[in-house]
């Protein structure tokens, strides 16, 4: 998952295998919303096409370049975020 900040203080996390992003007005507050939102998107998918996250198609490549320009942010669970920007 990558993070960026812009000019005005949004928080963006991006996930990277599939196109599924959230928005916050803090580092600590996009990750509890991006957990939420790929929650949602894991279910809505599942009940559509019978497949976890079915149908969703891989981020923008722009968000793949920007991982790797990332800095890795500490995180207390199994999700790797970087930082961009």
């Amino acid at each position: 998952v990558i993070i960026s900040e812009d000019a005005e203080g949004i928080f963006t996390a991006q996930c990277l295998e599939y196109d599924i992003f959230a928005q916050g007005n803090s580092e600590e507050n996009v990750k509890e919303r991006f957990a939420k939102q790929i929650s949602i998107e894991r279910k809505i998918s599942e009940e559509e096409t019978g497949k976890e996250f079915g149908g969703i198609p891989i981020a923008p490549l722009c968000f793949h370049e920007m991982w790797n320009h990332g800095e890795v942010v500490t995180n207390g669970n199994s999700t790797e975020f970087r930082k961009y920007g």
